[in-house]
């Protein structure tokens, strides 16, 4: 059976949950907030025993409200996430869950604690043993245009008879309670987890950790081994513990500080042996951390980069910068709230850009923002500012072309442009085609990486 679930239905719940300092500034006079960056999911999951024939799935989700859409009606800012979830079985296509919650925000101040931390949302359900796909799409309910989807495989299967544990469940705070209500309750504890799984001492600097044990042999003493391994698999931390259980089914938690560790991917074990060491299982989590107080002091000259920059326009150059990060440093950057852990972060970022990554071509920063610079004046269009539109993001991250070949419109076509590049890979194009009112979009491209459509050329008819 499941250790002391508090519903074996499913359940959609959100509750806040605590990060530090934030920089966006509120207007509360405002009769609507427009947010300037991205619209950010993270989700976790973790499985846990249930019977001989299902598993029970509690999904974990968290959103930032300074990324919503809000509107100021009768006394409250109003606006909300539309969160779908679907699980869907890979053998018969038959949907496990199909779940559709609207999650409302009402609050009357943007200075207030509600506006500055992300909240959390869980969704628990039995699942038969099978092969799944989870597939999680979220919007902000004012702007349909600002959503965020994650799909990836699940595995649901039985636990057998020996000794073994459920999935680490990574938190932000573990505590006792008796509040069997509680949002997060189960097994008297309140057990909040931390779905973007970014710690460290600008985000969250303390991991806590929480999993079920399942087959334990009671009065049998126990040694519990938490490790941490570095992105190389070298060990950085382990710890170790006597444990005699009361139960057959009992549970294992702790916490872990994570504040000394250097900025990167982290793997998070937890190992099991008998009173023969004897290894009886080991289970692993991957988590990131971000800790740009022990990086390498920064030179004087770095610093003055930013000593008069201001928090908009550092969210601003980020935003440019984007054309470059990778999936997690995007996400990374998104869950800082303070201004020197965002500062550092850009310090970090730009000589590893300067160097050049992957297929992208090195860039130095000041190289890079007059690039955007002269992107707002050349490429503007219906509404969008010149970065935001595709030629700006190919000069910003490609520079000017080498040559550039316009056709203008005729009776039975669009104007189109060719750009091209000689020193790129032996020679990339870019085509864009005026799709109505001067903006330009990328319909076709050579270079690896970027669109490829061999049949770009009906976008012109």
């Amino acid at each position: 059976m499941i250790l002391m679930k508090v519903s074996i239905m499913k359940k959609i719940i959100t509750a806040s949950t605590l990060l530090v300092l934030s920089l966006f500034t509120a207007r509360v006079g405002a009769q609507t907030i427009i947010p300037k960056i991205q619209f950010l999911l993270n989700l976790d999951y973790a499985r846990f025993q249930y019977d001989e024939q299902n598993g029970f799935l509690e999904i974990y989700y968290s959103f930032y409200p300074k990324h919503l859409t809000y509107v100021f009606k009768d006394g409250k800012y109003r606006g909300g996430v539309i969160l779908t979830t679907k699980i869907r079985d890979k053998a018969t296509g038959k949907l496990a869950v199909d779940e559709k919650q609207t999650l409302k925000i009402a609050e009357a101040d943007t200075n207030g604690v509600w506006y500055k931390f992300p909240f959390i949302s869980k969704l628990d359900s039995e699942i038969p043993n099978g092969d799944y796909v989870l597939e999680v799409m979220s919007s902000d309910s004012l702007n349909f245009s600002r959503c965020d989807s994650i799909k990836l495989n699940l595995k649901i299967e039985p636990y057998g008879s020996e000794l073994t544990s459920s999935d680490i469940e990574l938190c932000r705070r573990i505590v006792s309670s008796a509040d069997k209500t509680g949002l997060f309750y189960k097994n008297s504890l309140e057990v909040v987890p931390y779905p973007p799984l970014i710690f460290g001492s600008s985000t969250v600097p303390v991991l806590f950790y929480y999993t079920e044990l399942y087959h334990v042999n009671v009065g049998m003493n126990y040694t519990v081994e938490t490790e941490i391994l570095n992105a190389k698999g070298e060990l950085i931390r382990h710890h170790s513990k006597q444990r005699k259980y009361p139960a057959a089914n009992s549970i294992e938690v702790g916490t872990t500080p994570i504040s000394l560790y250097p900025s990167g991917k982290y793997i998070f074990r937890l190992s099991v042996s008998d009173e023969k060491q004897n290894a009886l299982f080991k289970t692993n989590k991957l988590f990131y951390i971000y800790n740009p107080h022990i990086e390498l002091a920064l030179q004087q000259k770095e610093k003055e980069k930013y000593s008069e920059i201001s928090a908009e326009d550092l969210d601003l150059e980020f935003q440019y910068a984007r054309y470059l990060a990778t999936p997690l440093e995007i996400k990374m950057f998104e869950s800082l709230n303070s201004f020197n852990a965002k500062r550092f972060f850009l310090l970090e970022f730009w000589p590893k850009v300067a160097k050049g990554r992957g297929d992208l071509p090195p860039v130095t920063r000041n190289g890079y923002l007059a690039r955007a610079r002269q992107a707002n004046k050349k490429f503007k269009a219906m509404g969008k500012k010149g970065w935001e539109t595709d030629q700006g993001r190919v000069f910003m991250i490609y520079s000017q072309p080498d040559e550039i070949e316009r056709v203008p419109s005729e009776s039975e076509s669009k104007p189109y442009e060719v750009w091209k590049y000689y020193k790129i890979e032996n020679g990339v194009e870019f085509v864009f085609v005026e799709m109505g009112y001067g903006l330009m979009e990328l319909v076709h491209s050579t270079k690896r990486g970027e669109l490829w459509d061999d049949n770009w050329m009906r976008y012109i008819k």
